[in-house]
């Protein structure tokens, strides 16, 4: 091998490192994006989803009154959480926020918005209401398209109780012309969140290892794929209130 090629070998190897070395950290999601000015949550925890993000710190855009406190990231990097103080009279607007660490940033924007106020469309039910509670898989297929995604394959199918029947958001949207016809003026629902991709499995997340009082009061919740079939046939002698928990 020349000495030109042994050059031009090492350069293009420094090129393809490059990127991962100027680009360590990285933000992918921020939850909430946006906060109403005037706000009695205040702070705002926001809760930062990305790369290399332990030890990194958050700085407010140079001249605003905003101010970050409280930062506490994962083990592994990929979430850092960050308390946003928005002090009276903040000006409504987008903020540029720098995340840096090592001397590489990356930034994240933070809207601050003007809180609407309507009697109708922001108010709390009352005693006048009424609510009809639903289960959203189990009421109206809006979007067949998603009842049967590759992550979870071979889970929908509505003979069995244990698995997905398919209804979702845009299904129980589709009915509220029926809702309303039956006089109901208010919906619950139940949580609405990514569920099992397994049968008879409680798998792990991520919030486990972020809360370890979680892990503390409920181990088996952040037990990877716990068998929740070998749970119950484990647990019959055990509290009604543990029985109950195991068989959902």
């Amino acid at each position: 091998m020349t000495n030109m090629t042994k050059t031009l070998g090492c350069i293009s190897g420094l090129l393809f490192l490059l990127p991962l070395i100027a680009f360590g950290q990285s933000i992918e999601k921020v939850e909430p994006p946006s906060w109403w000015a005037g706000s009695t949550v205040n702070p705002v925890r926001v809760l930062l989803t990305g790369t290399d993000l332990n030890g990194a710190t958050v700085t407010a855009p140079r001249g605003s009154v905003l101010r970050v406190s409280n930062l506490k990231a994962s083990a592994n990097g990929h979430y850092l959480f960050a308390d946003i103080a928005i002090p009276p009279g903040a000006k409504t607007g987008k903020y540029k926020f720098s995340v840096t660490k090592a001397g590489k940033s990356s930034a994240f924007d933070f809207e601050i918005t003007a809180k609407k106020r309507s009697a109708i469309t922001h108010r709390g039910y009352t005693p006048d209401d009424v609510i009809y509670f639903v289960i959203p898989d189990r009421f109206a297929d809006g979007d067949m398209s998603n009842n049967d995604p590759e992550k979870s394959k071979g889970l929908f199918d509505r003979r069995y109780g244990r698995h997905y029947h398919g209804g979702d958001l845009e299904g129980l949207i589709g009915k509220l012309p029926y809702l309303k016809s039956l006089g109901v003026t208010a919906i619950w629902t139940t949580p609405v969140y990514d569920n099992n991709d397994k049968p008879d499995f409680k798998e792990m997340y991520e919030e486990c290892r972020l809360r370890p009082a979680i892990t503390a009061t409920e181990p088996s919740i952040c037990t990877p794929s716990t068998n929740i079939s070998a749970i119950w046939r484990n647990s019959r002698n055990s509290s009604p209130r543990r029985r109950r928990w195991d068989s959902r």
